[in-house]
């Protein structure tokens, strides 16, 4: 039983945090809760979520279920997430294959720096963070304190942060962004925590060493399907990794670059990889629905130059062709095969018209 452990270990912090303000434990009952347990994706019990500032953090306690650990993990918890540079110089030995997010300030004591300690403590898991003050930052604030990107790697630019430096809201989208690639790479280590997250996945498996591929992908997701974040992970896979994946879709890394999709329940290819490069240089997509009507169990994200069919029980797409775009209308049907089959018929004789 985890609930003595819990209660334990919450007296062993408050000993050593005794302001209530500091560390609250908490326990929820999700059959009295259940709103609570939907709200934030609660699927199994017990499940151990961390909370910052109000927010829940993406990722959940799965150490060990002792006092010890739980403990240690409330006191890693609790260190300082950021980096105090004492010499610029120091930025010269950064570890470039990190996403490392720099904030120059003149004093610690401000809210400037309040409102960049609030995101390290949340994004710390993503990015690494580092600050210098005073005498030490003023070469880089000659406009006044400010944040610095620096991706990985040693070819792309830094990037500046323009917005106001005492916004959270502000501060915290754009370092999230920065922090938090679009297309993600899932491994057999993060997998769980990705599924967790409960949105369904768009996945390229690709060789490790196929770079062009990825690249392509990274693009078209970011031109193309940009307005679908936070409604979909888009991930990218290793192909010798994920084998066994692969053989649910009759697939070997001999046929990578492969696109699918992963509905939790099945998985469904995209197609031809070279597809995507097609649709999204033509000015018309030439066939909407190729790659899943043979399957009845659908759900859809439309985008008019890319379209992904995703499938879910019961429900169909009517596609209604326009000069701006593609207009999405979600029908409970009872033959969703032959439903298809005519709003296919109908969006071709649209754009032959």
């Amino acid at each position: 039983m985890l609930h003595p452990i819990f209660e334990e270990a919450s007296n062993v912090i408050k000993e050593e945090y005794p302001n209530e303000n500091q560390v609250v434990f908490a326990r929820v009952d999700c059959d009295q809760h259940s709103d609570i347990a939907q709200r934030y994706r609660i699927s199994k019990y017990p499940t151990l979520k961390l909370f910052r500032n109000g927010m829940m953090m993406k990722r959940e306690y799965r150490g060990q279920r002792s006092v010890k650990a739980l403990a240690d993990y409330i006191r890693q918890q609790k260190s300082d997430p950021i980096q105090e540079l004492h010499d610029l110089a120091e930025i010269t030995t950064l570890d470039r294959s990190k996403r490392n997010i720099i904030g120059y300030f003149e004093q610690k004591d401000s809210e400037n720096y309040r409102v960049f300690e609030r995101v390290a403590n949340i994004l710390h898991d993503d990015c690494a963070f580092l600050a210098a003050f005073g005498a030490v930052s003023k070469p880089e604030r000659y406009s006044g304190d400010n944040i610095i990107y620096k991706p990985p790697g040693h070819s792309a630019p830094d990037m500046v942060y323009l917005g106001s430096m005492t916004n959270f809201d502000g501060t915290y989208n754009w370092i999230q962004d920065k922090c938090v690639p679009l297309v993600r790479e899932i491994t057999f280590e993060n997998g769980e925590e990705l599924t967790e997250e409960g949105l369904p996945f768009l996945i390229l498996f690709h060789m490790k060493e196929d770079t062009e591929s990825l690249e392509i992908f990274q693009n078209e997701v970011a031109r193309q399907l940009i307005s679908e974040k936070g409604t979909i992970n888009f991930l990218h896979a290793d192909c010798d990794k994920f084998r066994h994946p692969l053989l649910h879709i009759q697939k070997t890394p001999a046929d990578c670059p492969v696109i699918a999709i992963d509905s939790f329940r099945h998985m469904y290819v995209f197609g031809d990889f070279r597809d995507v490069f097609a649709y999204a240089i033509s000015s018309v997509p030439e066939n909407l629905s190729e790659a899943f009507c043979q399957y009845s169990y659908l759900t859809v994200i439309c985008i008019c130059k890319l379209c992904i069919w995703h499938l879910l029980a019961s429900v169909a797409l009517e596609l209604v062709g326009s000069q701006n775009g593609c207009t999405m209308k979600l029908l409970a049907v009872t033959s969703q095969w032959e439903l298809l089959k005519r709003r296919k018929q109908h969006l071709q004789d649209l754009r032959r018209g």
